[in-house]
């Protein structure tokens, strides 16, 4: 299980200029990247893409990769093409008669003549990615273990709940149904014949037995899934809404004032762990 939430950050010389590799992760529904690079690295967005997919199945992914510093000038002068262009110019000013000097400024933009130096060694760059990577999901793997293990004492708790519950309301529902029963017993000169079986075929506002099985089931399921590899936030999100049902059905029939404040202190863990499922991926 892994956390949403990571950074990692890598310089590394290439091609005589040192580049650096930023990555930030945060939580988010879906895989939403955003890869920020220098105009002449656009061509490897696509591939930086699929880097990160490889290694990332969920969440917001800012990715920047800045050239720090030239070892070299960061500019190119393209010498060749500025030759071919005086050799134009000059053409055109004979032809049309044109008495105006061809100057440096002039020639200084046209375009092409200075371009942004060029790092031609893209496995060194995707590379540098990949190492990027790597040390993300390092980081949301330790976090997803800090996770875990919050989870695992919310989940034990609402299980010690539960089974104090099931003390606790099973002897008080046997005494309950036994009292109401007796007070129908009172009832019979107005003909009305009632038996205990009549009584548990209603379904006793304080039978919980089959709300407990499933939810046992459910914090079960919870327990597995938080110690899974992979992405199973979403699987998380959907059984944590499975267990707030059966809580809530529990707490409606609840019988006794501690079952209710019972209830309550599971409802609590639910939300917190819902909170927290915010950020697993």
């Amino acid at each position: 299980m892994r956390s949403m939430t990571g950074y990692g950050r890598r310089i590394e010389e290439i091609d005589s200029a040192l580049v650096s590799c930023e990555i930030t992760t945060l939580n988010s529904k879906y895989l939403d990247m955003n890869i920020y690079v220098p105009e002449t690295m656009r061509p490897l967005k696509i591939e930086i893409g699929e880097i990160i997919r490889k290694y990332i199945k969920r969440g917001k992914v800012d990715l920047r990769i800045e050239i720090v510093n030239f070892q070299e000038p960061p500019i190119t002068f393209d010498e060749a093409l500025l030759r071919n262009y005086m050799d134009e110019l000059e053409r055109i000013r004979q032809k049309l008669g044109i008495s105006q000097e061809i100057t440096m400024d002039m020639l200084l933009n046209l375009p092409d003549i200075l371009r942004p130096r060029e790092i031609e060694n893209r496995e060194r760059i995707l590379g540098l990615v990949d190492d990027t990577l790597r040390d993300v999901v390092e980081m949301r793997e330790r976090e997803g273990e800090n996770l875990r293990k919050s989870l695992e004492e919310k989940i034990k708790f609402m299980q010690d709940e539960i089974d104090k519950i099931i003390n606790e309301t099973s002897s008080a529902l046997v005494k309950k149904k036994e009292e109401i029963y007796q007070k129908l017993k009172s009832l019979s000169e107005l003909g009305l014949s009632i038996s205990k079986e009549d009584i548990e075929f209603l379904g006793f506002r304080g039978d919980v037995d089959e709300e407990v099985i499933r939810l046992k089931s459910h914090l079960d399921l919870l327990s597995d899934l938080i110690n899974r590899e992979g992405p199973v936030g979403k699987k998380i999100n959907f059984v944590l809404q499975e267990i707030m049902r059966e809580v809530n059905t529990i707490g409606s029939k609840a019988i006794l004032p501690g079952t209710v404040h019972r209830i309550i202190g599971i409802k609590e863990k639910v939300d917190e762990i819902k909170e927290q499922g915010m950020n697993i991926e």
